[in-house]
């Protein structure tokens, strides 16, 4: 007879735990589960530091009251904190499942020790990322927020001549000189779409090889002198802080 296996769902206001429990039961069909659901309170409640680890909902006794009361052996959470103590405590937690691009609310030392395994989902938010980045740059180039106050203040476009001279029309995105630092999940996506514009895309990442939606940059200097847009999608670590 197959073991039920026990989950709790620590969700929040953003993934929600029906969300992770939906997701769970269809990857679960053919095995018996249970889950117990929890709701953090991000992002009505900021993450931060929390114990040892370092963007977290500061709920460790909430998760260690959810994982001891139904015996959980999978952990599926964002925000939920994974700290050493949490991990004491639940001495039946054998894999956590971090949903986000980073398990930065992870002790990733202490789930070792412990002997829990840990996985996370790179690249996870790259699409809504990248979709983002793309709007933004589309608003700011096309002053589409200050057409917006026009028409809302006035009721119609009239008295908004001043929106089509040449130095407020904004530029095109066709044509343009754009640059990228970074040409992972979200970078590679966003150069994907401006070319789709028909922007002059170039790519500064030196981690990256083969094939890109773009012309390569070898030197950062060059990509910044030749750009009159930049788009940072360069992890932020030691060597890129600053």
């Amino acid at each position: 007879m197959t073991e039920t296996l026990r989950v709790v769902a620590a969700g929040d206001h953003f993934v929600l735990p029906s969300l992770i429990t939906a997701a769970i039961a269809e990857e679960l069909r053919e095995h018996p589960f249970t889950v117990r659901e929890l709701e953090l309170g991000w992002p009505l409640e900021p993450f931060g530091p929390v114990a040892e680890v370092e963007e977290a909902s500061d709920a460790e006794d909430e998760v260690i009251d959810a994982l001891r009361d139904s015996g959980a052996q999978v952990l599926v959470t964002q925000m939920g904190p994974v700290t050493e103590r949490v991990l004491a405590a639940c001495p039946e937690l054998r894999l956590v499942v971090v949903c986000r691009g980073g398990p930065v609310n992870v002790n990733l030392d202490a789930a070792k020790s412990h002997d829990v395994r840990v996985c996370f989902a790179p690249g996870r938010n790259a699409a809504a990322t990248a979709e983002f980045t793309v709007g933004m740059m589309l608003a700011a180039l096309r002053r589409i927020p200050q057409a917006h106050e026009l028409l809302a203040g006035q009721g119609s476009w009239a008295g908004g001549a001043s929106y089509y001279t040449y130095e407020h029309s904004g530029w095109e995105l066709e044509d343009l000189p754009v640059g990228l630092v970074g040409y992972g999940a979200v970078g590679s996506r966003v150069a994907r779409v401006l070319c789709a514009f028909g922007a002059r895309v170039m790519v500064y990442d030196p981690y990256v090889h083969g094939e890109i939606h773009g012309l390569r940059v070898g030197a950062l200097d060059e990509l910044l002198r030749r750009s009159q847009v930049i788009t940072l999608h360069a992890r932020l670590t030691q060597e890129t802080r600053g």
